[in-house]
């Protein structure tokens, strides 16, 4: 038996219905080279768009497939805060249905929409730019905010009392960023400001003292703020 699926207004093609969905999908292809496919039927609208901050300067973005039989639904336009920023492929029936935003400033709130766009849309490139900033099928807008920048603070004790002019090294593993110093305040208070998510060592010095730990390694995440406190011992000088 035979059957006939509408791909584009105008074209039809006629499928035997027990073909694979892989099968559809060329002849879905081979129909659109026909005249009259650039008037397409409207794509499916993405479903269920939600927006998950990853880092600092990360969103993450997920969304359902509408049609998982579709064989002309192969990829999907992202939008941010209302303007077009990128496009993602998938296949006839394994659409790709995530997509990280990255470069984001920290603390900052982004909303989003996705939709879908045909093989057609592609093949006519023209018309695919085009739409780019024209989407009447988007999904729902999700929203998120991305994390803050986290800290590393302490302070650095001498019997008790928190003791001034301390130098304390941040460095920041796994890169090849300069390493950062500080000197501690009056009341032996440092702090490290605007970091980013990684593992950082941070390590006290001065020639009269030694410390205890020597130095530690912390990893912040998110926002986190990580307190580090050093105890100062002065070196005893020679006996007389």
């Amino acid at each position: 038996m035979s059957g006939s699926v509408t791909v584009c207004r105008g074209v039809h093609m006629g499928i035997f219905s027990g073909l694979r969905k892989d099968m559809r999908a060329v002849g879905f292809l081979i129909a659109c080279f026909l005249p009259g496919c650039n008037a397409l039927i409207d794509p499916p609208v993405p479903r269920n768009l939600t927006a998950t901050p990853a880092s600092p300067r990360e969103i993450t973005l997920t969304w359902e497939i509408h049609h998982y039989d579709d064989p002309g639904e192969i990829g999907y336009k992202i939008f941010r805060n209302g303007d077009y920023i990128d496009y993602t492929f998938g296949s006839s029936y394994v659409l790709t249905t995530w997509y990280d935003d990255s470069g984001l400033v920290p603390d900052t709130e982004y909303c989003y929409r996705v939709s879908s766009f045909y093989i057609t849309d592609v093949l006519d490139f023209t018309n695919f730019l085009l739409d780019l900033q024209n989407d009447s099928a988007q999904s729902n807008e999700a929203c998120s905010w991305t994390y803050p920048l986290s800290a590393i603070k302490g302070t650095v004790y001498a019997d008790g009392e928190g003791l001034e002019g301390i130098e304390i090294t941040l460095f920041k593993v796994f890169a090849h960023d300069t390493a950062l110093s500080v000197f501690t305040e009056s009341d032996g208070f440092y702090r490290f400001a605007d970091l980013d998510n990684s593992k950082y060592v941070v390590t006290p010095s001065d020639p009269d003292f030694v410390f205890s730990p020597e130095s530690v390694s912390v990893i912040v995440l998110n926002g986190e703020v990580a307190v580090i406190n050093f105890e100062a011992t002065a070196i005893s000088g020679p006996n007389p």
